[in-house]
């Protein structure tokens, strides 16, 4: 069963698909039928009710959709497109405070930063030794070191906040 949110200028549309001929839209359920299509333009059944339908792809998610002389541009969102949508709306606030995390257990053998200072994307961070070889652990963001949680020759565990970062930070 596939869900997707529809969204236009001026509404929001819950559709799921329960099978290859019907869907539930907002609530109630709906059985329709494409006739015959081709890449663009679809006739279909809907209910008692036949349309042609041009349908035409802007991007990945959005499309303009033609039915009887009218126009509509969506954003048709699934599940990961929602999701993704909302994370870029997180981390496009001033400031964000972001984790950096050990991605393996092992030990610190560096800290290459101290608090307060500024990093860029890309940076140097932390010398963490997993299975007798050095990783170097990299900044994600530009940003400010706000907090560390650990020290040289500390062990560490995979998930274990090792520092803080607060982003968007003006140099």
């Amino acid at each position: 069963m596939e869900n997707y949110k529809i969204l236009t200028e001026c509404s929001s549309i819950d559709l799921q698909y329960l099978s290859s001929n019907c869907v539930l839209i907002d609530g109630s359920k709906y059985e329709y039928e494409i006739l015959n299509s081709n890449a663009e333009v679809k006739n279909i059944k809907f209910g008692n009710y036949f349309f042609n339908v041009y349908i035409k792809s802007i991007s990945e998610n959005d499309y303009e959709i033609w039915i009887k002389h009218h126009v509509f541009v969506i954003k048709l969102e699934d599940i990961r497109s929602r999701l993704l949508s909302q994370f870029n709306k997180i981390s496009s606030t001033d400031r964000q405070i972001v984790n950096v995390i050990a991605p393996m257990p092992g030990l610190i053998k560096a800290i290459e930063v101290k608090q307060g200072d500024i990093v860029e994307k890309g940076g140097g961070l932390i010398v963490l030794e997993a299975m007798k070889m050095e990783n170097e652990i990299r900044s994600m963001i530009n940003g400010k070191i706000k907090n560390l949680f650990i020290n040289v020759n500390d062990s560490v565990e995979k998930d274990q906040i090792l520092l803080t970062i607060e982003s968007n930070v003006k140099n």
